[in-house]
């Protein structure tokens, strides 16, 4: 996953021209994967399919990158299937619990 480039997710979009916002598109959706599971992002690096989810959050992220949203974000099922045999974030709350 960390390894993934703006270069990786250039061709991933198929796109010609270079653009800042492939910068934060690809942090972003780095960070919401590293948030989803509740695992540092070199620990990630150990699942070759987390690389497809970032991707695909990405592409989603840069397909619909308007200023207003109209629903909350919903991440896809494939990409929660991925995400979520590798989430250790699972219960809310505290350390303590609460």
């Amino acid at each position: 996953m960390t390894e993934l480039t703006t270069k990786d997710l250039k061709e991933y979009l198929r796109e010609d021209e270079d653009t800042p916002v492939l910068d934060y598109v690809l942090d972003a959706a780095k960070q919401m994967v590293v948030t989803y599971t509740g695992r540092p992002a070199e620990e990630l690096d150990s699942f070759p399919d987390v690389s497809a989810a970032v991707l695909a959050i990405a592409c989603d992220l840069y397909d619909n990158r308007t200023a207003v949203m109209q629903s909350q974000y919903q991440i896809s099922p494939i990409v929660a299937q991925i995400l979520g045999s590798y989430s250790i974030n699972l219960i809310g709350g505290d350390e303590d619990g609460k």
